[in-house]
């Protein structure tokens, strides 16, 4: 809840008041002074000044991620320094994004990712486990990755492992992928949106344990991947808000991987977040690509039944994208570079978006489901 708006000392304009875990972000509507946070810079290559400067003072979240280069590119995997380090503010400015919610697959990748951190390997990088780390890497002008899976790892029948994964540091969590990634039946949690998936299975009675579970210890749910009956369970127990991080909107792009308003309505009911993506498949039925104005009709959408405050992006794709030939995946030229979400915030800039509602949609939105379920 945001409190009575202050006056800023440095330029004396009024400003609102974003509470972060028990400290305040101040954002005055003269210079945007921000108190205890450093943002940042973004990429000179930026497209406007305007742009540049929201970047700058601005939290940015990516709800969905691959924070490195695509293999069989000129790029090293990350930005490698002369003495062998991994500078992760290099990824900051050449994206905008100041945290990352990274897709990883396994956990010993998780492990082997922080461990790196911890030893000094990846530099001006933080481990995001609580809200209070979002607040210590501004004000260390860090990148930050949340660790996230679409793909529970091995339960065994029961939820105990989920405290095993929190400990070890993941953050977040895809009840279900879809038949593309098979479990064993004594680890089913729901069913995915996938082709072959059925549309009335939901939540199994170990899927429920296992929401209950999650959110008992500070594990943000996903049911991007879930089918509808899935997602609409979810929702109903969900304690906390809950996310669906990458889709896009069933009444826009008839794909089975996108989201019926009735479920959007529920994941908002939450307090959750719909984060958009720049997938063309989920964008649009055309066999030309999809463009900028496919993925803002979608962010739209989202808006229109349910509010700004409910709506959030995604990349679901590696930092400079997917190559050309992948027609499934691939948008358009400005939405698939790693400058995409500048170019979105130029497209919203010029349809008469004003900051406060891009902030929420760029990353204040996330913040708030972080801050409700972080622990």
């Amino acid at each position: 809840m945001a409190s009575d708006p202050i006056t800023c000392p440095k330029c004396r304009s009024s400003a609102s008041v974003l509470p972060l875990g028990k400290r305040y972000a101040v954002y005055p509507a003269g210079c945007f002074m921000i108190l205890g946070l450093l943002i940042a810079s973004s990429p000179a290559t930026a497209q406007s000044s305007k742009a540049r400067k929201f970047f700058e003072e601005n939290l940015v979240i990516d709800g969905t991620c691959f924070p490195y280069y695509r293999p069989g590119t000129s790029f090293h995997r990350f930005p490698r320094l002369e003495d062998g380090t991994f500078d992760m503010s290099d990824y900051t400015r050449g994206t905008g994004v100041d945290l990352a919610v990274w897709d990883i697959r396994h956990p010993q990748e998780m492990m082997k990712m922080i461990r790196g951190v911890k030893l000094g390997h990846f530099i001006n990088t933080r481990v995001i486990q609580t809200v209070d780390d979002i607040e210590l890497m501004f004000e260390s002008g860090e990148h930050g990755w949340l660790f996230y899976t679409q793909n529970p790892w091995p339960l065994n029948g029961g939820v105990d492992p989920v405290q095993v994964w929190h400990r070890n540091g993941l953050r977040m969590v895809q009840i279900v992928y879809g038949t593309r990634i098979p479990v064993p039946e004594l680890d089913k949690l729901g069913t995915g949106s996938s082709r072959e998936d059925d549309e009335s299975s939901g939540l199994t009675e170990l899927g429920k344990r296992f929401v209950r579970e999650c959110q008992r210890v500070g594990i943000i749910v996903d049911v991007s991947h879930c089918n509808r009956q899935t997602t609409l369970d979810a929702c109903a127990i969900s304690e906390v808000p809950l996310v669906c991080t990458h889709a896009g909107c069933e009444a826009i792009t008839r794909a089975k991987r996108n989201k019926s308003d009735e479920e959007i309505k529920a994941i908002a009911a939450t307090g959750g977040v719909v984060g958009i993506t720049p997938i063309k498949f989920m964008l649009s039925e055309s066999a030309q690509g999809a463009t900028m104005d496919d993925f803002i009709a979608h962010l739209e959408h989202v808006i229109s039944i349910v509010g700004i405050d409910h709506v959030g992006v995604s990349s679901d794709i590696k930092r400079n994208g997917v190559e050309k030939e992948e027609v499934v995946a691939y948008t358009c030229e400005k939405l698939n570079g790693e400058e995409r979400w500048f170019h979105l915030h130029e497209a919203l800039v010029s349809k008469g978006y004003e900051d406060d509602d891009l902030k929420k949609i760029f990353g204040l939105n996330f913040l708030r489901v972080f801050e409700a379920g972080l622990k």
